[in-house]
């Protein structure tokens, strides 16, 4: 059958409805980056939901761009990247976490 074929190739498959093991990396490093600024409690699990949205929102009206809460947008990731390395050259220590997020 196919679905034994998968299930062989890749590993049993989460059951409908349940979320799979791990999100995506690069909402995850965005998720590690909120926490170091101390914008989003969650655990950074690659997974977008409203609470990261909100942690999104909310860095946005910090930087001066339109809140959209939108985890695909890619000049919040880069002004959250270059937020996270500016604080890290300024010799800030994170809000969260013990290190600044590559």
């Amino acid at each position: 059958m196919p679905s034994e074929l998968l299930a062989a190739l890749f590993g049993s498959l989460p059951a409908e409805g349940e979320p799979p093991a791990r999100g995506d990396p690069s909402i995850e490093v965005m998720q590690h980056r909120l926490r170091a600024l101390g914008l989003f409690d969650g655990e950074a699990d690659g997974r977008p939901g409203a609470p990261l949205s909100a942690s999104l929102k909310r860095f946005q009206i910090w930087a001066g761009i339109r809140p959209t809460g939108d985890v695909h947008d890619a000049k919040t990731r880069l002004l959250l990247r270059d937020a996270c390395r500016g604080a890290r050259d300024a010799g800030r220590r994170p809000i969260r976490g013990d290190r600044w997020p590559g």
